[in-house]
């Protein structure tokens, strides 16, 4: 299995609770339109992020390389462009794509 993680700091509890009303209402529901055996999970890090930033992450797990790489460019690619630009507030992010070493 494969995970695709975006890592979202996003600063202060009024641009986090925007930020995680979006992806609720608006983001989630778009990002398994052809489903591609992918599946989706949203986090908020627990970990002290410092300087008033919460931290979040996307998880999207596919069960193979092609079948991430098919969603990233029918669907994953511009939803995190429309994310990033959908609000008056900067978004730092970063992604990395991992590889489950157990199952």
């Amino acid at each position: 299995m494969l995970i695709y993680n975006t890592t979202f700091h996003i600063e202060g509890p009024k641009n986090s609770n925007e930020f995680v009303n979006y992806v609720r209402k608006e983001f989630y529901p778009q990002l398994t339109p052809n489903n591609h055996g992918i599946k989706v999970r949203f986090v908020k890090l627990v970990t002290d992020m410092g300087n008033n930033m919460n931290g979040f992450a996307l998880m999207i797990e596919a069960d193979s390389l092609s079948a991430l790489k098919k969603w990233k460019q029918e669907t994953g690619d511009s939803l995190m462009e429309k994310l990033r630009g959908a609000f008056n507030f900067e978004i730092l992010s970063f992604s990395t794509t991992m590889i489950d070493m157990i199952n």
